[in-house]
């Protein structure tokens, strides 16, 4: 079975006027996802969206962002959900900490999981190295369905790498859309 994990396409994160962890660029990634998401309706959607308390410890190293409850912690409005989609709300990085993930994708018996939204170098990473470790057989992260911070330069290559290495398989976008449909797709 195939399935996507979109992950903290949140306003925080997408929304470059009124986000408090903007991520540059990823308010591009939105017409990716949707085509992707909205490709094949028998395919299941994850989003696995960041839910913080007020004063989480994460504020530490981060702004106050995507705190439950919060116009912040809500999907981009521009993103639209199939009726297939479940929301899963973290309180970490990882999206397999006390979400339900991993109880969500073993009974459909998960082998392709197509890993798409922000932070390349942090939640996206985890949940590809995280989902190999769990018995996933075909992890595979979108690249350009992906978008980085890259707080220091080189983070988002260095975690690409890692993930290389560590097994998981890097695609494009027209690739998952080919591989989620069976039909090609002129490139976008």
């Amino acid at each position: 079975m195939k399935t996507i994990l979109v992950i903290d396409m949140l306003n925080d994160f997408t929304n470059q006027e009124k986000g408090t962890l903007y991520i540059p660029d990823s308010e591009k990634l939105i017409p990716v996802i949707n085509r992707l998401i909205t490709a094949n309706p028998a395919v299941p959607v994850i989003f696995a969206n960041d839910a913080h308390t007020e004063n989480d410890i994460e504020f530490k190293d981060y702004p106050p962002h995507a705190v439950a409850g919060t116009w912040g912690s809500l999907l981009n409005p521009a993103i639209t959900p199939p009726p297939q989609g479940r929301f899963l709300h973290k309180k970490t990085l990882d999206c397999f900490f006390n979400t339900g993930l991993l109880e969500y994708l073993q009974p459909l018996s998960t082998c392709d999981l197509y890993i798409t939204g922000v932070v390349t170098e942090i939640c996206v990473r985890i949940a590809a190295l995280k989902s190999l470790k769990a018995g996933l057989k075909d992890v595979k992260v979108v690249l350009d369905a992906c978008q980085g911070l890259n707080l220091k330069v080189g983070d988002t290559s260095r975690a690409i790498l890692e993930m290389l290495h560590g097994g998981v398989k890097l695609i494009s976008a027209d690739e998952a859309y080919t591989e989620l449909t069976g039909e090609r797709q002129r490139p976008s």
